[in-house]
């Protein structure tokens, strides 16, 4: 099917906003309104829990060039309680950055100090300090599923195991912009510029937090950098609080530091899971336990940390359950992945368990449980738009000779003493489903040309350049006759979503792929009537900016010919189709309710020196099934960037708290590093994808951003294989390999 198209998918096709990126000139909210502005900063409180008792702004406001000072009493979403060292207590407006920050040291604060907890396992436990966010504690439950008869299933098992890990790393999502928000009033209109994934969410938010019709707000959103899940510290509010207090322009930009203060972070999580097989490896019953620290966000979304283990693998009888902890730190959330990665890392330890007490390989024992394409989701009953976990397990192992190198844990030495290590791991990913819920807008112009308008923001490699492909094929125009026009202008886009769970590309696109249907329609019943003699819309096709006769593909038109005559043709779309098969899949017939889920899979060869604790990777494959290849120079510079964000979740990312001041002890890139160029063995590195045409997605996608990202878990398993011990508390540093080996 790939030849037959003509745009998705071909190598060359370069990405829409490539050249404003490498030259600089896309606009990020700082860039706009140079010298016409005020510049804001945000004081935080330093103490993990604290109410204000008062706040005396005068001496900053008696500076020369301090225009303002809002505290909890202007910003919407503030309180005068705050819950975690650098929570926001103060904001100020000044006409440069350097009196802003010096305005912050001269407000005086009253606080009066409660009691903190900033562990977790500490915050479980009676009699602990209260956040003060629940009402009567600090934990509650926030998933329990239970499949089949737990206790039949633990009944007919031959092998029974029970494994603990964690607690897994809580890292900080680093963004390099830190957060931005440039906004001013015009009369009672709030315009604001904003570095974000999610454009009219933002306008949403805006319109609530200060009581606005939606047709008062414009919000603008151009580049917003990799924010890997909202990772900036929240600032929109307030420069809109400041502006409409000083009347002008106001710019808050947060640095690095104080993004890594304040901002939202990962949440840690640790597991208990019991799991019952037969002596052939058949699962028969798993209960299974998670615990994540949400520090002071109260819903954080790890309620699918079960999600690797309960819809990839087969067991008739389960309980997956999340216990929820608030804790003083600051708030958790999105991350590239969210929940799969750690929740990876906890079921595989929990799988390697299980499989060495029955006696058998790893591999060969994930490879007898997962699901395969013919059985539907084991709790909602409808099918998989494809699954291909299977290939993917076996292209990882493949891809570092597993079946050759295998070898009991600990049981082999390289000549240089140092310990050799195998493992593949794998999941059906929740990132990268689908759902129509997405809007688009596009026009063709009198040349034949055609722009996109689209609702999101530049935050990732491409989503638009994507959206671009499925347009031109829809309409058999050439790619570079089709390009992104305005987008993140919440005024003259609909919505296009958010761009996080790596749906984008195929949610949006099948929105962009409907309006260009809806425009192809009209194209082709302008084109039939210029046709001599006219013949039938239904007896027309198009490729390379040419409108033909199918049974005569000599006979053509120009779509410039005929948009030159026929110049109103948009194409729009409200949302995509449903969630059913667009044709039939394996068993499924087309029209089936469906699931998308995106099977994934790794294999590691490492080398662990025993005396150093130093690991290093021989040989990673990482193994994506995206469905179908649409941007081909995007789609592998994000697996390739997954690999890399892996290896960091493997080796490097840490967000450290001090138990006694709930201080963030490495708010910087230097000792909250991320690798460098000499770090990444890229040698070692490969990235495979794969083309296993989901019958959900536009042309078969599916979504990856995240998908590529989810697998560090393969290092942990590779680390055992080679020690015979496990690490289970990434990342995996020198000193936590000693540890684990009893030398540290």
């Amino acid at each position: 099917m790939a030849d037959e198209l003509s745009v998705i998918g071909k190598p060359g096709n370069i990405d829409q906003q490539a050249v404003e990126c490498v030259t600089g000139t896309i606009e990020f909210p700082n860039d706009v309104y140079l010298g016409q502005k005020l510049h804001a900063k945000i004081l935080g409180s330093p103490h993990a829990h604290a109410r204000v008792v008062s706040i005396d702004a005068s001496q900053a406001l008696a500076l020369d060039g301090v225009e303002a000072v809002v505290t909890h009493e202007d910003v919407p979403g503030w309180a005068d309680v705050k819950y975690h060292v650098g929570d926001a207590v103060a904001a100020v407006a000044a006409r440069d950055e350097n009196l802003a920050y010096h305005a912050l040291t001269l407000i005086e604060v009253e606080y009066e100090v409660r009691a903190h907890v900033v562990d977790p396992d500490e915050a479980m436990q009676p009699g602990a300090p209260l956040v003060g966010l629940f009402p009567d504690g600090n934990t509650t439950l926030r998933t329990d599923i239970v499949r089949g008869d737990i206790e039949a299933g633990f009944a007919e098992a031959d092998v029974t195991i029970e494994d603990e890990s964690g607690w897994t790393n809580r890292w900080m999502n680093s963004p390099m912009g830190g957060g931005n928000t440039t906004a001013w009033w015009q009369d009672d209109i709030l315009h604001a510029w904003v570095d974000t994934q999610n454009p009219h969410g933002e306008h949403r938010g805006f319109t609530g937090s200060f009581s606005l019709p939606h047709n008062k707000v414009r919000v603008f959103a151009h580049g917003a950098g990799g924010g890997f899940g909202g990772g900036r510290a929240a600032v929109q509010s307030v420069a809109a609080a400041l502006a409409k207090k000083t009347g002008k322009v106001v710019s808050l930009h947060t640095d690095k530091r104080d993004n890594q203060m304040r901002g939202v972070t990962h949440f840690a999580c640790k597991s208990n899971i019991k799991m019952g097989a037969k002596s052939d490896g058949t699962l028969t019953a798993i209960d299974a336990q998670f615990w994540g620290d949400g520090g002071v966000n109260t819903r954080p979304p790890y309620s699918g940390l079960p999600d690797c283990l309960q819809i990839g693998f087969r067991c008739p009888n389960a309980n997956f359950k999340v216990t929820g902890i608030i804790t003083n730190a600051p708030p958790s959330g999105y991350y590239r992945c969210v929940q799969h990665p750690p929740g990876a890392f906890l079921m595989n330890t929990a799988l390697e368990a299980m499989a060495e007490e029955l006696g058998m390989d790893p591999l060969e024992f994930r490879l007898k449980n997962v699901l395969t394409l013919g059985e539907p989701d084991q709790d909602n009953g409808r099918a998989f738009s494809f699954n291909t976990l299977t290939e993917c397990l076996q292209d990882a192992a493949d891809g570092i000779g597993y079946a050759a190198g295998k070898h009991a844990p600990g049981a082999k030495t390289l000549p240089d003493g140092r310990k050799h290590g195998l493992a593949v791991t794998g999941h059906l990913d929740g990132h990268g489903g689908y759902g129509s819920g997405r809007g688009a807008i596009i026009t063709l112009r009198p040349d034949g040309t055609c722009f996109l308008n689209s609702g999101i923001s530049r935050s990732s490699c491409g989503t638009n350049t994507a959206h671009c492909h499925f347009v031109a094929e829809t309409l058999g125009l050439k790619y570079e006759d089709v390009r992104t026009g305005d987008y993140g202008n919440t005024a003259v886009t609909a919505d296009g979503g958010m761009q996080a769970g790596s749906t984008n590309t195929n949610q949006t696109g099948a929105a962009f792929t409907v309006a260009a249907r809806d425009a192809r329609a009209q194209l082709f019943e302008a084109a039939a009537g210029m046709f001599d003699p006219p013949v039938n819309a239904a007896d027309l096709d198009a490729r390379d900016s040419k409108i033909f006769l199918k049974s005569d593909p000599a006979k053509s038109l120009t779509h410039a010919e005929v948009c030159a005559r026929n110049q109103r043709i948009i194409g729009r779309a409200s949302a995509g189709w449903p969630a059913v098969l667009n044709f039939d899949v394996g068993p499924w017939p087309a029209g089936t309710p469906a699931n998308q889920r995106v099977p994934v899979a790794a294999g590691a060869e490492v080398a662990v020196d025993t005396e150093s604790g130093e690991v290093e990777v021989l040989k990673w494959v990482a193994v994506t099934d995206i469905g179908r290849v649409v941007y081909y120079d995007g789609a592998h510079a994000q697996a390739w960037a997954g690999l890399y964000h892996m290896f960091w979740q493997a080796f490097y990312g840490e967000h450290i708290y001090d138990r006694e001041t709930g201080m963030s002890l490495n708010p910087n890139f230097l000792n909250h590093r991320w690798p460098a160029s000499l770090d990444i063995p890229y040698d070692a590195l490969q990235e495979v994808l794969r083309e296993g045409n989901s019958g959900l997605g536009p042309y078969g996608a599916t979504g990856m951003g995240e998908p590529v990202a989810s697998q560090y878990c393969v290092i942990a398993c590779a680390i055992y294989n080679a020690l015979g011990v496990w690490c289970k508390e990434p990342p995996f540093t020198p000193w936590k390999i000693l540890k684990a080996l009893g030398k540290a």
